[in-house]
């Protein structure tokens, strides 16, 4: 093979080989490991609480792929909503603790709460004037030393994104954006609304179960 065709193969191979590199990224989506919720109380219940998240649930990384030609983007799902719990419940309890699993009644919490992230849903929509929905289901159970439930919070946090369709739609296109994180911060923005929403959900239940039992 002479030098002349190698050069022109290698004009070819190259923007094929770089296409494809572009198309197979994976990019990571900022999330909140942490919300600031308003109007908490500003005293504490004298009591330990126990959080407890599946670890498959506690750890679940999402990988999303918008569409066909963009890139993947990377959701440390589990993690960041592991933090955010923790960190919500330990403005409200003096101490809180964390475990996989329930244990036995009587192992020294005064109260367990058991998260369920049972499932997810990103729609970015289908055309330019879409708007981008979020949507989280996560079960929260609140119980007491004896592992008895007071109350069970059904949640559907969901979010519709404030970025138009036709902002979003720059997401999925694996040539724009790349490097600046642009894409990246409008999907994390949509994410965390939508847990933010789930939280809060759960928060209410929480005070209203913890005033109609007395619990200060």
């Amino acid at each position: 093979m002479n030098i002349r065709v190698r050069q022109r193969l290698g004009f070819v191979l190259l923007p094929v080989l770089i296409f494809f590199a572009l198309v197979s990224c994976t990019r990571n989506v900022p999330l909140r490991h942490e919300f600031d919720f308003q109007n908490l109380p500003d005293t504490k219940v004298n009591q330990q609480l126990l959080v407890v998240i599946d670890k498959a649930q506690a750890e679940k990384v999402i990988i999303h792929k918008p569409g066909a030609l963009s890139d993947n983007f990377r959701y440390a799902a589990g993690p960041a909503f592991r933090d955010s719990l923790m960190n919500l419940m330990q403005t409200r309890f003096q101490k809180v603790d964390f475990a996989y699993s329930l244990p036995p009644a009587g192992q020294g919490h005064d109260y367990c709460l058991v998260a369920d992230f049972k499932d997810y849903k990103i729609d970015l929509g289908s055309a330019i004037w879409d708007n981008a929905n979020y949507n989280v289901y996560i079960d929260y159970t609140f119980m007491d030393a004896k592992n008895e439930v007071l109350f069970t919070a059904q949640t559907d946090g969901n979010n519709i994104n404030r970025y138009s369709g036709g902002d979003l739609a720059t997401a999925v296109n694996p040539f724009v954006f790349i490097g600046t994180g642009k894409a990246e911060n409008m999907l994390g923005d949509g994410w965390d609304g939508a847990v933010a929403d789930s939280l809060n959900e759960f928060y209410f239940h929480l005070e209203a179960c913890l005033e109609e039992n007395g619990i200060n």
